[in-house]
């Protein structure tokens, strides 16, 4: 993932320079490159780079948190509210409808982590939840 994270930062940073340049193997580039772009407005070309990090941060909760199901839903949480914040403040998708339909789609998936954390049950050890808890607090 992260070879892949690195050659779409690349992409993403040279892509203005490419799409204003004349040559033909930039063309090439960019044609090459249609699938990261093609979904968003073209002043929201980036946004490829934010989907990419939220999916790279979900994929870090349980390694960070492995054994703490308390702080793996605040953090997943933390995650996809960010996510959703920065999408619905830029709304990057070509059509309004899907803009809208994405930050339900995440919000659905939050209420669905909030009703896994809440079936789950509370561990015996409460000192698990003193990180999460002053996370909240603070935040």
């Amino acid at each position: 993932p992260i070879p892949f994270a690195a050659a779409i930062s690349v992409t993403i940073w040279n892509y203005p320079g490419w799409v204003a340049s004349t040559d033909k193997h930039a063309l090439r580039i960019v044609k090459g490159f249609r699938f990261v772009f093609f979904r968003f407005t073209h002043k929201r070309y980036y946004f490829m780079l934010a989907g990419i990090v939220r999916s790279f941060g979900v994929c870090l909760v349980p390694v960070i948190a492995p054994e703490d199901v308390a702080a793996q839903a605040m953090m997943l949480g933390f995650v996809l509210c960010a996510y959703i914040g920065f999408q619905q403040s830029q709304a990057p998708w070509i059509s309004e409808l899907a803009n809208v339909t994405d930050g339900l789609l995440h919000m659905g998936l939050v209420l669905i982590l909030i009703a896994g954390a809440v079936a789950t049950p509370a561990p015996r050890d409460l000192n698990s939840l003193q990180v999460p808890g002053l996370l909240v607090f603070v935040a």
